[in-house]
């Protein structure tokens, strides 16, 4: 599978969260049109999440609100809303015995047929919470702090590629930005038949990641360590819990009357901040944001790949680039 990357440097205003040992994908119980429609699908817009405690990791049926309208939370304190639109949406959970939370997520226009993903996970914090406020929160990490921090997940960054199929990308193909972001924009060149639907398999990532560990402490005699102090003040402010974790993500791109998909780019954003709880600096990374765009090819019936139109002779030439 042959690959080009793409720079995307573009600082993202907002705050994600993903946390939760299991993942389901939104669509994968979508039952799929046999019929396929004359003109690329309006793009979809999704806002995942899950509400676990903070201290404990359990599921909470919290009450979720995103833009003032409810919506439902299963028993895994799961819930998403697949039809939003492009720009600022306001999630809110409330439970009796925790502490409100509210964040403001952003989603990126998307090209048609295409998705873009921002999970708004909650660990809400209960009164009994030794969860501090931060003394100070750094917009964004230096570049070298984000570089140390790719190399701390690099193994399970380029595992979840290998796993989803991209068996030649590393975590070194992140693109590391003056602005705290690390991204990576992948373009892959398909020859898929005409009308037909194509399903995507991609690396999903979860939770976030710190440079303070757990067992970080000065003083042998409390009941916990200052590190997990620390991350317990991060997973409350970062409302996520602590570990990185990485799963797969199915997307279906819906086909066309009459077009092939002749590519798609697949653009991922991780985030790196710094926070600052009790004087303890620390920095965090996560995913930001997670989007697939395709573009359409088409064939009608004057097309003619023998003819002069940009195609040559190669039956299987694409469309050009996704932009």
């Amino acid at each position: 599978m042959k690959s080009r990357f793409l720079g995307f440097s573009a600082k993202l205003a907002f705050a994600v969260l993903a946390v939760g040992t299991m993942f389901t994908s939104c669509y994968e119980k979508e039952e799929i049109d046999v019929t396929p429609g004359t003109k690329p699908e309006p793009a979809k817009y999704v806002i995942v999440g899950n509400v676990t405690a903070l201290n404990t990791g359990e599921a909470l049926v919290a009450t979720v609100t995103i833009d003032g309208t409810a919506v439902t939370v299963n028993e895994n304190g799961y819930f998403e809303k697949n039809d939003l639109t492009a720009g600022s949406h306001v999630v809110k959970a409330v439970m009796n015995n925790y502490f409100d939370a509210v964040k403001t997520v952003y989603l990126p226009e998307t090209a048609a047929g295409g998705i873009c993903v921002v999970s708004a996970d909650f660990a809400l914090a209960d009164a009994s919470s030794k969860a501090v406020e931060p003394d100070q929160k750094v917009e964004s990490a230096t570049k070298e702090q984000t570089k140390e921090m790719i190399k701390k997940n690099e193994k399970t960054i380029s595992d979840a590629f290998k796993t989803a199929g991209f068996d030649g990308i590393t975590a070194d193909d992140l693109i590391i930005n003056e602005d705290g972001t690390a991204n990576l924009t992948l373009e892959e060149k398909l020859n898929t038949a005409v009308g037909e639907d194509l399903i995507l398999k991609l690396p999903y990532f979860t939770g976030f990641s710190s440079s303070v560990a757990p067992e970080d402490d000065n003083i042998f005699t409390k009941a916990v360590t200052e590190g997990q102090i620390w991350l317990a003040s991060a997973s409350k402010a970062l409302n996520r819990e602590y570990g990185f974790t990485a799963t797969t993500r199915e997307y279906k791109v819906p086909g066309v009357v009459g077009q092939s998909i002749a590519s798609y780019v697949f653009k991922i954003v991780f985030e790196n901040d710094v926070y600052v709880f009790n004087g303890a600096e620390g920095t965090v990374m996560y995913q930001a944001v997670w989007k697939v765009e395709p573009k359409y090819e088409s064939h009608d019936s004057h097309d003619s790949h023998d003819s002069h139109d940009g195609h040559g002779g190669n039956p299987g030439a694409g469309g050009g680039s996704a932009k």
